[in-house]
């Protein structure tokens, strides 16, 4: 199965966590996302622009998600507004995906007298993630359970119990609707607008509303945020948003 292992409840965890106390060193996690299938495969780097449209892949979105991070944290309602389209598109896919293994999960019923395991490759893809916001594991996490969905759906048509062009359409719908998930923060336009400076505003509130829209009022007035957005920071010095990483040393590819 796929698995997004975190921390050390099961011995690999590198998320930095603050502590209070300035004794003490921060917490440490590693996250791991291992992937059995070539569908699942295919969305992580996604696809170039040589001769082909593109398609934006988990290491693509998590790099343009970084900016509306951390433009939500300089008060960016734009931005803020953003997050909130991928919190919900996040959670749509997600409902998807659940419905989806529901109804195969009773070829896997233990209690039965037949019992099938979902298929495994025998080298998966395995790859450590580093990314600068929460959306981004979220969207590595909906990419494991589209994973877990994609082994349970091929093994079904392999003993019979799903037709093939029904998992087969199952699974490519389900990637369309996380290719839409990714593409989400390509029609975000950084323009430096800060709910609290009206200067902002009269500068580039025109532009921000001809590419993005209008943004409902109670996201503009900072009533409504994402449910994992950033806290709004204040003062001055210099931003210097980190790197998305992501470790490639134990990559096994079976494109």
């Amino acid at each position: 199965m796929v698995s997004l292992r975190l921390a050390e409840a099961v011995g690999v965890g590198t998320l930095e966590v603050e502590t209070h106390d300035p004794t003490r060193q921060p917490l440490r996690s590693d996250v791991w996302l291992t992937l059995q299938t070539s569908y699942a495969q295919l969305l992580i780097r996604g696809r170039d622009s040589k001769g082909k449209a593109p398609i934006v892949g988990l290491i693509g979105f998590a790099d343009r998600l970084r900016l509306i991070w951390h433009a939500a944290q300089a008060n960016d309602p734009y931005a803020d507004w953003w997050l909130i389209k991928v919190h919900d598109a996040i959670s749509t896919v997600d409902a998807r995906i659940k419905y989806e293994r529901e109804s195969v999960r009773k070829v896997f019923d233990r209690n039965s007298s037949f019992i099938a395991v979902p298929a495994q490759n025998r080298e998966p893809f395995r790859t450590k993630l580093r990314f600068a916001s929460p959306y981004a594991y979220r969207a590595a996490q909906m990419l494991a359970e589209f994973d877990s969905m994609t082994c349970e759906l091929l093994t079904g048509r392999h003993i019979g119990r799903v037709a093939r062009r029904e998992a087969t359409s199952i699974i490519h719908s389900v990637a369309s609707k996380i290719r839409g998930v990714f593409n989400i923060p390509l029609r975000y336009r950084h323009l430096g607008i800060d709910r609290a400076n009206p200067l902002s505003w009269e500068a580039e509130g025109e532009i921000a509303k001809r590419y993005m829209g209008d943004i409902p009022k109670d996201i503009l007035d900072g009533k409504r945020r994402a449910a994992f957005a950033p806290p709004i920071l204040t003062g001055d010095g210099e931003w210097i948003p980190p790197l998305v990483e992501i470790d490639e040393a134990t990559e096994k590819h079976v494109f």
